[in-house]
């Protein structure tokens, strides 16, 4: 995969809006008219923010909402790897936040594949989702969500924000400098010789060890097994009786430590 920000080091552009129905919908209209990025869609304020699975992202002042575009020059199969490069940044962007409490466990931890959790709950989601334009590069669309100021109430899973986790406060449009910087470096690592082995390493050290219990819910059935790492594409590996399985798609459920 090759870089797109091979002509531009500097900080990605931003879009900056007080309120959207959602920057990833917004993304996508802005596609469909030529755009091709790199660019950030931002928005204060979202009135209709989805997940995956069409999960609502619920909406919250104080709190990040950004969708990046990204034309790539890629493989279908290698989509997977970009909600991995996004949860790496993200996870290694929270980590390095200064804390004003250290009497809170405030580590991040990132769940398969798309969720950033902290010891209370999910704090932040990552939305990919890509189309291919005429060109014949796939323009994508990492849309990034993440819980600063506020802790919004999600029927189906704890939630949490950065603030009561003990993180010094922080605005959107810091947090989102810093992701940038660290999502630019990402895709430099990704288009190296085995790009996608570094980014890996760095997801696998802020998530379950390797062999800890794992359920996922996947096509209406549950699969249970041990946490076996990553495929190259980005897909689930599992231990079950013996056997290694490919998940590609599912939900995992959180781990035990973090409810």
């Amino acid at each position: 995969m090759q870089d797109p920000f091979l002509t531009c080091r500097d900080p990605t552009p931003v879009l900056r809006h007080d309120e959207l129905a959602s920057t990833n919908s917004e993304a996508e209209r802005l596609i469909a008219v030529g755009e091709q990025g790199p660019i950030w869609v931002t928005a204060k304020h979202q009135t209709a923010g989805r997940g995956r699975n069409g999960r609502v992202w619920q909406p919250a002042r104080g709190n990040l909402f950004a969708s990046l575009i990204v034309n790539l020059w890629c493989e279908p199969n290698e989509i997977g790897q970009l909600s991995i490069l996004a949860g790496s940044a993200l996870a290694e962007t929270v980590a390095a936040l200064p804390l004003q409490s250290v009497s809170l466990p405030a580590t991040p931890c990132l769940k398969w594949p798309n969720d950033l959790l902290l010891p209370t709950g999910k704090a932040g989601g990552i939305l990919v989702e890509t189309t291919r334009n005429p060109s014949g590069a796939l323009s994508c669309i990492i849309g990034i969500g993440v819980n600063i100021e506020a802790t919004p109430s999600v029927d189906d899973r704890p939630a949490a924000c950065l603030r009561d986790a003990g993180y010094a406060p922080i605005t959107p449009e810091a947090l989102l400098e810093r992701l940038d910087q660290k999502i630019r470096e990402g895709f430099a690592q990704l288009a190296g010789p085995n790009g996608f082995a570094a980014i890996k390493t760095q997801w696998l050290k802020h998530a379950l060890p390797i062999g800890a219990g794992v359920s996922v819910k996947a096509s209406n059935r549950i699969i249970e097994g041990q946490f076996a790492g990553l495929a190259d594409d980005g897909a689930l590996l599992l231990k079950q009786d013996g056997r290694q399985l490919t998940i590609t798609h599912g939900d995992v459920s959180d781990p035990p430590l973090m409810l």
